[in-house]
Parts: C-alpha cells; structure tokens; sequence
C-alpha cells in the first residue's frame, strides 16, 4: 500500500493482481482489496462503467436502492468520444420491477432549480397514495395492495469542500397534496426546513437554499431551464431516474471552499476576495461539462440514456 499526496490531501493505494484500489484511508483500500466486486459487463459501445454496489453502501443510499427497484450493482456508462467523455446513461437490473414510472419533468418543477446546482437527481416513482408510514412500508415490503399514484422528485446537492460548511441538499416533491405526509416523514431527521417552491412542497437542509430556489422561481435568479439547449432538452425527457452533474460548478465550488477552510490561512474562513491564482482555477474548471444520466424503466430494466452541453 502507497499513501500519496494530492492537493495536500492524503490518497491511499492498494494493488493485487489485477486489482487498483484508491480510497481515503488505508482501512478502505483494505477493504477494497478484499470485497467481492461484481464481473465487468461488457456493452456495446461503453468505454467506461462506473459501478455503484447497492450493498456496500451506507444506509440512506440503501433506503433509495430499495425505493427505485434497484438491482445490486447499477452503472453509470460513458464513451470516449474524441477527446471527451460521454454520458451514455444509468444501466441496471431492476430487482423489482413496478416501483418506477416514467414521465417528463414539468417546467414547474425545472424553474425552482437554481441554475448552478451542482447535482441534480430525479425520479418518477411509483407509491401509495396515501403517504403514510405504513403504506410506505408495505409498499418497500411487497405485500401492499393499495392505490398507487405517480409522483416526481427533484433532489439536488451542492457538494461542500469544507467540514464547516453547511450543508446544501433540498427534496422537490411534484404533489402538493403530499405536503403534510411528507413534512411528517421528514421530521424524524432531525432540523429540516420545509416551503412551497414554484407552488410545489420543498424541504431542504438549509433556510439560503430554500431562498435560492425562491428567486429562481420568481426570475430573480437564472434557473436550471437557462442552461445549454442539450441540458435543458435533457432534463425535460421522459426518464424513470436521472442524475446531473454540473462538473464545473461543483468543483470550481470545493476549490473555494477549500482555499477558505486551509488552516495555514491566516484569514481562515474569511469572506474576502480570493487570489488571482484560485480565480484563475475557478474559470477554468467551469468550463467542464454538464454531464447527464438517465435510466427508463422497462420490464426489469433500466434502459440508459444520456447527455451533456
């Protein structure tokens, strides 16, 4: 095992046979070494999977794999296109099959996004029409009989580059007729603050981001539907998950972040103005792509799709 040192940042790597492994501490890329990964699929036309194991994931990414039907190991497909990389889509199998719908997103929806949200993920999901805790329950258990209505959900997240920094992720919910159920669910996870957002039921970790998604929606700030053409047709078709990723935004956004948190600053957590140097950096990351996944249900499949400005 190899520590390296990136961005003064401590990078651990392991090698067996024909297995790499990079991770944060030495006890991950020991453990990395030894899990059971899954076969690689081969797929016409991929150059690159990224695989996600549903087991191996901590318990809120497993409460979401269990929503979405998800399979043991989805997939994140991209091509080598020139000198680029392109999204082809979310690949899985679907371990239950009618959990997922599939739909466009409404404007309605797109408008409350702020336009430099870093990731954005959406689902068109399948569930009770009463959303109550049992229901819930008996719906991810298989043995629920009830009437079942149609939703969409916005997720978005702006990752932070420093521990000190608040956190940014906010729940979009297509029904307002949901608003209670879902203020009652989220309620047992601790400090939540809840709102309506372009007329529709927002919850969100932080009071400035429910702000945000306001003037957004009010015009008073550019919302998702002003990006690229592609970004935009992207997001409006019909897919059952989805997931954007706003490269440049979200790392230009942890440069910062990082550079304000370094403690040999001595102005550490300061709001002046940063160098030139980390500037520099910043626009120059924000000409990464838009990069955008999306699966559509069908039988027991996701059936990828994908895009990026």
């Amino acid at each position: 095992m190899a520590r390296l040192l990136v961005a003064e940042r401590s990078l651990f790597a392991a090698e067996r046979g024909d297995r790499i492994v990079l991770a944060a501490t030495p006890q991950t890329a020991l453990h990395g070494l030894c899990v059971d990964a899954p076969p690689p699929v081969q797929s016409t036309g991929v150059d690159l999977d990224v695989s996600i194991s549903r087991d191996a994931a901590g318990r809120e990414a497993q409460g979401l794999f269990a929503l979405l039907g998800m399979g043991p190991t989805p997939r994140l497909s991209l091509a080598v296109r020139g000198h680029s990389l392109a999204p082809l889509g979310i690949a899985s199998e679907l371990a239950v099959g009618d959990r997922l719908a599939s739909a466009p997103l409404p404007d309605s929806m797109l408008r409350a996004v702020p336009e430099d949200a870093g990731v954005v993920l959406t689902l068109a999901l399948d569930l009770p029409t009463d959303l109550t805790p049992a229901a819930l329950e008996a719906h991810l258990a298989g043995r629920s009989s009830a009437t079942r209505t149609a939703r969409q959900a916005l997720v978005l997240w702006n990752p932070r580059g420093a521990r000190s920094a608040e956190a940014e992720v906010a729940l979009l919910w297509s029904r307002p007729e949901d608003e209670g159920a879902l203020k009652s669910l989220f309620s047992a996870r601790g400090q939540v603050h809840s709102r309506r957002a372009c007329g529709l039921p927002a919850i969100s970790s932080s009071e400035a981001f429910l702000d945000r998604m306001d003037r957004a929606c009010s015009g008073g700030a550019p919302s998702i539907l002003a990006s690229p053409a592609p970004v935009v047709s992207g997001l409006r078709a019909a897919a059952s998950v989805g997931l954007g990723v706003n490269v440049g935004r979200v790392l230009s956004r942890l440069v910062e972040d990082a550079w304000r948190s370094d403690p040999e600053r001595p102005d550490v957590g300061s709001a002046g103005a940063a160098p030139a140097e980390i500037d520099d950096a910043r626009r120059l990351l924000e000409e990464l792509p838009f990069m955008g996944f999306s699966g559509t249900a069908r039988e027991r499949s996701l059936v990828p799709g994908g895009y990026r400005s």
